[in-house]
């Protein structure tokens, strides 16, 4: 789609910025991720809430 709208060294321009913006989101969203798991003491995958407190949480 950038090629549509932009040409030439302005594509590149563009789709960089662009690339440049995706990693940086991808490597907020980790450290949320690391956090929130970090806070929350282990992984659910079961799809009940995350319970914040020591050690994990099992759901009966």
């Amino acid at each position: 789609m950038v090629d549509v709208v932009y040409f030439g060294e302005q594509a590149v321009k563009v789709q960089y910025a662009m690339d440049t913006e995706h990693f940086r989101l991808e490597r907020v969203a980790q450290a949320a991720h690391r956090r929130i798991q970090k806070l929350a003491g282990g992984r659910c995958a079961c799809g009940a809430a995350l319970q914040i407190g020591v050690g994990p949480k099992v759901p009966s």
